[in-house]
């Protein structure tokens, strides 16, 4: 804007000339903002951690062994209570009368053979969509640019599916073993061992995997970061437990609480999860 004037006195005239500049705001780069294809992604890792959590209560409740839980656990594996857990940790043949009791010995039909059939049928379920979850969580963890965490994400991506398979393997040798006529006598060491072998490898590589994925949510947001210390507490328990088994069930105690966060935050408030950086 420009603005000129003259004035004139007795012998002499004076002129002045204003010019006004509007200044220029610097340039400033617009935060990107973040796709919604990526919010989607964020969500459907919520979604199925919320599958997660209905499938373990769906589970829970749907068991029906008789008794409940194991009444001889002076002789149960590990001196476990839980008809399940016990199973995967059968030491000897002469362990599955305690863990299904003695009238499953010469029937395959007994209540609770078919309470254990059903249970591994469940957890067919549950093997499928905690893959799923351990896969897009690792998905998640290749989009920080952190150091070494897209090799991360692949690390745990491959101990995930690891350990979904040997669970896989798990329940084809419980499955076998509850197919076999006569438990006294024709369950061999070798078809326990079957058993064992496959839950020690699923549990290892599932706290390897909870122990990667654990980076996934620290330094993106304070409140996310305790889903980071609950996957860090699981992994911490489980590999204590590989040493001291009855420390075991206490893992599923940080496990629930990490779900339930991930599943609320993933889902109603995925713009947490923007950050990229560490």
């Amino acid at each position: 804007m420009r603005f000129a004037r003259q004035l004139s006195i007795p012998g002499r005239t004076l002129s002045f000339q204003l010019e006004t500049i509007r200044a220029e705001r610097p340039n400033q780069t617009p935060l990107p903002k973040p796709k919604r294809q990526w919010f989607l992604g964020v969500r459907i890792v919520g979604l199925l951690a919320m599958l997660m959590v209905a499938i373990g209560i769906w589970t829970s409740t749907r068991r029906d062994f008789r008794p409940p839980t194991i009444e001889d656990t002076a002789k149960s594996p590990v001196k476990f209570s839980h008809q399940v857990i016990a199973m995967e940790f059968i030491q000897t043949p002469e362990q599955l009368p305690v863990i299904l009791g003695r009238e499953a010995n010469n029937s395959t039909d007994s209540q609770n053979r078919l309470a254990m059939r059903a249970e591994m049928r469940r957890d067919f379920v549950f093997i499928f969509f905690y893959a799923l979850l351990y896969i897009a969580v690792s998905l998640l963890l290749a989009r920080r640019r952190c150091p070494w965490a897209v090799y991360l994400a692949w690390v745990a991506g491959v101990c995930g599916v690891g350990a979904a398979l040997f669970d896989i393997r798990e329940n084809l040798a419980i499955l076998n073993v509850l197919n076999t006529l006569d438990l006294n006598q024709l369950v061999d060491q070798q078809a326990v061992n079957a058993i064992h072998s496959a839950a020690i490898l699923k549990w290892a590589l599932s706290f390897v995997t909870a122990a990667l994925l654990a980076l996934t949510f620290y330094g993106l947001d304070n409140s996310l970061s305790f889903i980071g210390y609950a996957f860090t507490l699981i992994a911490v328990i489980g590999f204590v437990s590989l040493f001291y088994l009855p420390l075991l069930p206490w893992a599923f105690v940080p496990l629930i609480i990490g779900l339930i966060l991930l599943s609320i935050f993933a889902v109603f408030r995925p713009k947490k999860f923007v950050k990229e950086y560490c």
